[in-house]
């Protein structure tokens, strides 16, 4: 499955830029379909192996068609972002540093699949800050 189209800059030098589109905007060709009831476009862009970066974005429509024993489900719109740099220590040793956001909007999202929607939220804007060693 292609999802992914990544095209190099001339802008920065052995780099790229990366434009990301769901499932069933790229030739979805899976057992199971993605669901029709979103739009999740995103980008990245990633300079000479050392800067990493990319944004998401998704909006997730209102849930109105319900089987029995279900409720609707509110739509919501939810932006994450990364962005990193990785270090070369030695031939073999990368570390690299993120800082690394989710649900930027602080968005009320709750899943349409849960039993508990009605009375569970998923988390809300959350930023983390990453180190990895790579040995």
């Amino acid at each position: 499955m292609l999802n992914r189209a990544q095209y190099p800059s001339d802008v920065i030098s052995r780099g790229a830029v990366a434009l990301t589109l769901p499932p069933d905007l790229a030739g979805f060709r899976g057992d199971i379909p993605p669901p029709r009831h979103r739009v999740q476009p995103g980008g990245g862009l990633r300079a000479d192996g050392t800067f990493q970066g990319s944004v998401d974005y998704l909006h997730a429509f209102n849930q109105n068609r319900v089987g029995e024993n279900e409720t609707p489900t509110k739509g919501y719109d939810l932006v994450n972002a990364r962005i990193g740099y990785t270090a070369r220590l030695d031939d073999v040793r990368t570390a690299n540093f993120s800082v690394v956001g989710t649900n930027l909007l602080d968005s009320d999202i709750r899943n349409v699949a849960s039993f508990k929607k009605d009375e569970v939220l998923l988390p809300g804007r959350t930023v983390r800050l990453l180190a990895t060693l790579t040995f």
